[in-house]
């Protein structure tokens, strides 16, 4: 996240997960949704078949 947003992270930074929010909303709601939390380890974008 730190090279992603090019500056040191906070104890309780939310920008990233913002940005991945606007994305969402900007892709639509796509069952299953395009963009997926994976606990522990981030972001998986699924790419429509």
């Amino acid at each position: 996240m730190q090279w992603a947003l090019g500056r040191r992270l906070e104890a309780f930074d939310r920008t990233l997960d913002m940005h991945i929010s606007n994305l969402r909303r900007k892709l639509g709601n796509d069952d299953p949704p395009r963009i997926e939390t994976v606990r522990g380890l981030g972001y998986s974008y699924r790419v429509p078949v």
